[in-house]
């Protein structure tokens, strides 16, 4: 068996990436923050600052729902993968190398994994955030006062629940 070491990238390659990367996140923070306190001027201008609240704070909490189910589910299977995965081979000049299994343990690559997952679970949970009316809709589901003649539910079932 060769015991070979992973390549570590050099510094200044990454610090560029990192750069790149933190660029693009404050470029979209910054774009809906902006959406958001135009919204906040409009709504408070018109009265309304109760419904701007209401729909804020439920996007809140479907981009959280969306955000930690989605962070839980990708980091535990990485992690599962990991764990299970009995060895890793590299082909290298028509040569089979076996890593070790401690490779696939390092701190490192869990932290690569954690940060991963982050950026992933943060574009779920911007895309939950478009769900915001169907939660609204279920929690805050009424009565019609009329039933369906073949399974003798309210109607308002079907349009806020189902």
């Amino acid at each position: 068996m060769i015991n070979f070491k992973i390549p570590h990238p050099r510094l200044q390659n990454l610090k560029g990436v990192i750069f790149f990367i933190a660029v693009i996140a404050l470029l979209a923070v910054s774009l809906q923050g902006i959406v958001l306190i135009t919204d906040w001027f409009w709504f408070q201008e018109v009265g309304y600052q109760s419904i701007f609240y209401i729909t804020l704070l439920a996007k809140l909490k479907m981009a959280a729902l969306f955000g930690i189910v989605f962070f839980a589910l990708f980091f535990t299977n990485l992690l599962l993968a990991i764990r299970f995965s009995s060895r890793i081979f590299v082909m290298k000049d028509d040569d089979i190398i076996e890593a070790s299994p401690e490779v696939a343990h390092e701190k490192t690559l869990q932290i690569l994994i954690a940060a991963a997952s982050v950026i992933f679970a943060f574009f779920a949970a911007s895309s939950g955030t478009f769900q915001w009316e169907s939660f609204l809709l279920f929690t805050n589901a009424s009565l019609f006062g009329i039933s369906d003649p073949v399974f003798h539910k309210d109607i308002g079932f079907y349009i806020f629940q189902l």
